[in-house]
């Protein structure tokens, strides 16, 4: 993951202090987390995928694509959908409801 941090900010001919800057950290903290000698946080993770443009799997190096998954919209109809019928409630005599309150 180091090098693909390190890559994104060359390729995009930034500093480090730069993305640190941007996201929020010491230009040390930064350095750290390129090498490998800090673990990135959910928190810096999230903050530097989004400074970069690119997809948190991207950064984690789950995928090769760099863009970011757009979520789908809903269909705004049921059309094609299966209709869901629903199941009536369950009815309890009422000697079982006041059982079940004891």
């Amino acid at each position: 993951m180091q090098n693909r941090i390190k890559d994104l900010r060359e390729d995009h001919d930034l500093t480090q202090q730069q993305i640190a800057s941007a996201i929020g950290i010491t230009q040390r903290k930064y350095s750290y987390l390129e090498t490998g000698t800090q673990p990135l946080t959910d928190e810096l993770l999230v903050r530097l995928a989004a400074y970069c443009g690119v997809g948190i799997d991207y950064l984690l190096m789950q995928t090769g694509r760099p863009d970011r998954y757009e979520r789908q919209p809903r269909p705004s109809s049921k059309k094609g959908r299966a209709a869901r019928t629903r199941r009536p409630a369950l009815v309890l005599p009422d000697e079982a409801h006041t059982s079940l309150l004891k």
